[in-house]
């Protein structure tokens, strides 16, 4: 018995051999090999007469490509890839006996290596296969009866496809390259049609009746669940073995008798640890190794499909086992899914309207865009745009909105308003930068003469088209009025904004269309409370929703708890929400979950799965569970967690941007909620209630100004948070107890320390609050309360200043009375509990009286920051 191992040390996810191994086996090291010979050798075999010259030809070209070509992952120039194309030069010598040797093996090459080129490289390969193979004419083959079978296929009702020509050649190239390799990268940007590329061949190989019945196929998300789940694992006590997904896959297809083709795609990211394993599968040796020593072969009628955005983590073992249809994000573009999308959109006189405004206002925006590089708050597809406009018109373009026998001018009027938002709706405002007003200019300058015309104040955000005239009109005119709920909740406290009111009318015109739909903004900028506004007004008869909070632990193991829980059982493996009702998960802080070593979410890539694929495996019976009337929303903030998520997720939702609230909106907001407080105070209060908003508005603008984050001071991130902080303090408060406005702008001083002073790090911090900040925004209070009175020691506000049972929130006039009150607790506790032995001092009282707020309040939270032993 000879025992032969190979290894390749230095590649990601492969180990060393343990020295004690090594030392019993010879080594013997590998050199590159001749290609030459191996080419001219191969040809003869093949059946060529001119071997020499063409074998010289070949290598001559790989070298050159190795060298003149761009770098990227997918490109392979070593010995599988030649033997690739030495194969299909055979079938077409044998093919075509007619034609000349150079014609066939100029085909095979120009053939076999065009579709995986990326955009820029396609000329210089060109050139040079024009120069190796001067004068030789050979135009493309391609399967006739297959390319019919594929436009019967597209051709078909509800197939929602078009016959591009690249398309159909690039299902035309996948066929080919499945018919000579048994693994195959289908690799791209997000929405350039990698899943309609291999389902068309797999409906057209099922329409041809290819191996005598439909193509099956099952697909899985290798990144949604762990490698143990993937291949198996072994119990590690009792030495059981247990099945994995992938596994049971091909030992399933590999017992089966018939010969029609059955596919297993692996649609997420490669990494070195799970494809490492597949190494077998995608060499010559065509077999599954688990861990059980079970072997699984790969028959002939099997092929591995790997549907991935990038080959960023593969090794080049990986790369070279595997064929490659590369499609570029602009062969197929969006153009054939608007031509579908309009068809469904009524008569051809409309298709024939909305084609024409996609030209004249989609495609010179976009360029614009690429052309200024212009950036979202978060990457976005124009693919994704496109369909976001697309799901947005569907919801705009009603018989009630647009009557049959409209005016171009009306669809104009909606198309206009869908695109500002599907095109412009991700851009953010920042300190330095509002993208927001960038695009109102240009959309009013690139689009002056069209027949919708924008008022000229304010931004082209500001508008939507009035369901009557059909004209422009602000969005103020929509804006809720808020009535004051004295016993809500403060937390569930909403009070409409433009910036509300337009993307609440979005968001549940494309909820409303199962289209997901996700807020990208800072912390503070109320996208949470937004969406759970949204959320909650929707008809209960008709949604329910679930909340699920990502954090830097949440993985795809974690997370498939969590979307089953809300459903029920429906028929065989189909699971959904109870009744009939339609289920919303509201998936917030969306990029918090850490990526793994190669960069994957593993939680995203299992939603992924869900949104793609409808469903996802049950673990313990390793079937696929298919998931109905489920839907998404999500919020992030892209200044934390991994910035973005995923683009392959990303282009799934309507993207908007969520940007801060101006000064204006921040005085408008605080000065209802607080306006509505004070309606049942002494009118002496209620009239100052302006005043005490202005302060308070000022001082935060004035905090966030100069105490900026640095390295040390990463926790000076001032947002709307703090204000909310601030008036949650003063409208806990009562009519019996605040009867003047003072006490009311001593409590604003209170409350303000404790948001904002507390969180200051050093004593010249503090006092710079303190003497400059709070002093500079009390000017607005001046006329009812002297500086020196405002800032007058001790100020210490506190729910247990009554000494009583009940919790009245109130001042303490002095440490001694603080003082007495603490120790007066502290001995009522030590009677009921163990003794607790504390000495009151000074700050130890401050600090009770901190985290006494913090607690008593609703949703506090409170985080002490110090050193070791303070």
């Amino acid at each position: 018995v000879g025992a032969f191992i190979t290894m390749n040390p230095g590649y990601a996810g492969r180990t060393e051999l343990p020295e004690n191994l090594k030392a019993l086996f010879r080594p013997c090291a590998m050199v590159v090999p001749d290609f030459g010979n191996i080419a001219e050798i191969s040809l003869n075999a093949e059946g060529f007469l001119e071997a020499k010259e063409l074998g010289h030809k070949f290598v001559t070209l790989f070298a050159l490509c190795q060298e003149l070509l761009s770098k990227q992952y997918h490109y392979d120039w070593g010995l599988r890839a030649m033997k690739g194309v030495l194969r299909i030069a055979g079938g077409m010598k044998r093919d075509e006996p007619d034609k000349t040797e150079k014609q066939i093996l100029m085909r095979a090459l120009r053939d076999v290596n065009l579709p995986k080129f990326v955009l820029a490289d396609f000329g210089i390969f060109l050139g040079l296969i024009t120069d190796l193979f001067p004068r030789v004419d050979s135009p493309p083959k391609t399967d006739p009866a297959l390319v019919k079978g594929i436009r019967e296929v597209i051709a078909m009702d509800g197939s929602g496809l078009q016959p591009e020509e690249v398309f159909v050649t690039k299902i035309a190239n996948l066929a080919e390259m499945l018919g000579v390799r048994h693994c195959c990268f289908i690799l791209g940007a997000a929405g350039a049609a990698k899943t309609k590329l291999w389902k068309t061949l797999a409906a057209s190989w099922s329409h041809l009746n290819m191996g005598g019945g439909a193509t099956q196929y099952q697909a899985l998300n290798p990144k949604a669940i762990t490698v143990d789940d993937l291949y198996g694992y072994m119990h590690p006590v009792t030495k059981e073995p247990f099945d994995g997904i992938i596994s049971k896959m091909m030992r399933d297809y590999s017992r089966m008798e018939t010969e029609v083709p059955k596919w297993i795609v692996l649609d997420g990211d490669i990494d070195a640890e799970w494809i490492e394993s597949m190494n077998t599968v995608m060499d010559d040796n065509k077999v599954l190794t688990l861990v059980s020593n079970e072997r699984i072969p790969l028959t002939g009628s099997m092929r591995l499909i790997f549907e991935i955005s990038h080959l960023r983590n593969a090794s080049p073992a990986t790369v070279s086992r595997a064929g490659v249809i590369f499609l570029n994000e602009s062969d197929i573009g969006w153009r054939p899914f608007v031509t579908t999308w309009v068809e469904t959109m009524g008569d051809q006189k409309v298709a024939t309207t909305l084609e024409q405004l996609f030209d004249q206002y989609v495609a010179p925006t976009l360029d614009h865009f690429r052309r200024e590089k212009w950036k979202h708050v978060t990457p976005l597809m124009d693919f994704a745009m496109v369909q976001t406009l697309c799901k947005l018109l569907e919801g705009l373009l009603t018989k009630e909105n647009v009557p049959a026998g409209s005016d171009k001018e009306v669809y104009e009027a909606y198309f206009q308003f869908a695109a500002i938002w599907a095109l412009g709706g991700g851009f953010n405002v920042e300190k330095g930068s509002d993208m927001r007003k960038l695009f109102s200019d240009f959309w009013r300058s690139e689009f002056a003469k069209s027949a919708i015309r924008f008022p000229d104040e304010g931004l082209v955000f500001d508008f939507y088209i009035s369901p009557v005239d059909k004209r422009p009109t602000h969005w103020n005119d929509r804006i809720d009025t808020y009535k004051h709920d004295v016993t809500g909740k403060y937390s569930d406290i909403v009070v409409s904004t433009l910036d509300t009111t337009r993307i609440g009318f979005l968001a549940a015109q494309l909820l409303d269309l199962n289209k997901p739909v996700m807020l990208v903004g800072g912390p503070g900028t109320a996208k949470t409370c937004l969406l759970a506004k949204l959320l909650r007004e929707m008809p209960e008869e008709k949604t329910t929703f679930f909340n699920i909070n990502f954090n830097s632990f949440t993985g795809a193991d974690s997370l498939q708890p969590m979307l089953e829980q809300p459903l029920e059982k429906k028929t065989g493996s189909s699971f959904g929400p109870p009744g009939t009702k339609k289920l919303i998960y509201f998936i917030d802080d969306f990029n918090m979950p850490a990526p793994d070593k190669y960069g994957t979410q593993s939680a995203i890539e299992l939603a992924r799965q869900q949104v793609d694929y409808g469903g996802f495996y049950d673990l313990k019976k390793l079937t696929f569970k298919s998931i109905i009337k489920t839907s998404f929303v999500g919020a992030m903030n892209p200044l934390a967690g991994s910035f973005y998520i995923i683009d392959r997720m990303q282009r799934h939702f309507a993207t908007f941007a969520a940007p801060p609230p101006e000064a204006d909106v921040c005085r408008m907001i605080y000065g209802k909620i607080f306006a509505g407080h004070l309606e049942r105070f002494a009118p002496a209060v209620a009239d100052k209630a302006e005043h005490i908003v202005a302060a308070a508005v000022n001082l935060h603008l004035l905090v966030a100004d100069t105490f900026l984050p640095n390295a040390i001071k990463f926790h000076y991130q001032w947002n709307l948070r703090e204000l909310s902080n601030i008036f949650q303090g003063m409208c806990n408060t009562l009519p019996e107890v605040f009867k003047e406005p003072k006490l009311f702008a001593r409590l604003w001083v209170h409350e303000a320390m404790r948001v904002y002073s507390d969180r200051l790090i050093s004593v010249e911090d503090q006092d710079k609050f303190r003497t400059e900040l709070v002093v500079k925004a009390a000017r607005e209070l001046e006329d009812f309360i002297k500086p020196d009175v405002l800032m007058e020691e001790p100020i210490i506000f506190a729910n247990f200043a009554g000494g009583g049972d009940e919790k009245v929130y109130s001042t303490i006039e002095s440490h001694e009375r603080l003082s007495s009150l603490l120790t007066k607790k502290l001995g009522e506790y030590n009677e009921v509990n163990a003794t607790m032995d504390l000495v009151l001092f000074q700050a130890a009282m401050e600090h009770v009286v901190r985290i006494s707020r913090i607690i008593d309040s609703p949703r506090g939270n409170a985080m002490l920051v110090g050193v070791g032993g303070s």
